[in-house]
């Protein structure tokens, strides 16, 4: 079993050595690889990141399960907040991948990464005023091109 979870590993980590530098911002995916792939691996993509960010949400509370304390109704809002700043939560995917689609096309964008992109959809789901959108996108490509 040890040697099929070590097989399994060093195998994701050949694979993740792979992706070409273009694809990555600051170490992380960004827009360039987004639009290198179908949309079998697009809807993977969003699902695994959702998933990824529901799991990260669970995380602390079980943490605070084994530490026998309580998360009262502001800290449980505190957490669906932070989850939703992450990742559009209630949107349902194929809108999520027509908004990286649209964000992406535009080329200043692709050197974001998809964690920001998805940050900024957000926003736009949200119906934040378009100034503050702007203004983020703005400050984004400004981080993007700091490498």
């Amino acid at each position: 079993m040890k040697k099929s979870v070590l097989v399994l590993l060093l195998g994701t980590v050949t694979c993740i050595g792979q992706i070409p530098e273009a694809y990555r911002t600051n170490g992380q995916l960004n827009g360039r690889y987004w639009e290198s792939l179908g949309d079998q691996l697009k809807t993977e993509f969003i699902v695994g990141y959702s998933e990824g960010i529901t799991s990260g949400q669970v995380t602390p509370f079980v943490a605070l399960a084994l530490a026998n304390s309580k998360l009262d109704e502001k800290g449980n809002k505190s957490l669906n907040d932070i989850q939703q700043l992450l990742f559009p939560r209630g949107t349902p995917y194929g809108d999520v991948m027509k908004g990286l689609d649209r964000l992406y096309a535009e080329p200043e964008n692709l050197p974001l990464p998809v964690s920001s992109a998805l940050r900024v959809l957000g926003m736009k789901f949200r119906s934040d005023k378009a100034e503050d959108v702007e203004a983020e996108l703005r400050r984004l490509r400004i981080l993007a091109t700091k490498q």
